[in-house]
């Protein structure tokens, strides 16, 4: 739990906000600093649900 936490807090400094401030508030604004960070996290976790379900083994 802390290295996660320690890790979603440098995730929030490099990415410039969080992912619901850019999620929401910046694709409103049309901002594309937020699209980029927006499909950064959304590929990042289909990669990891996919590693988990199928290349560990792990998932119901």
């Amino acid at each position: 739990m802390l290295v996660a936490g320690l890790l979603v807090g440098l995730g929030t400094g490099l990415g410039s906000g969080c992912t619901s401030g850019h999620g929401v508030c910046g694709l409103a604004r049309l901002s594309p600093r937020s699209l980029v960070a927006t499909l950064t996290f959304l590929v990042m976790a289909i990669i990891t649900v996919f590693v988990v379900r199928h290349v560990i083994g792990g998932g119901a």
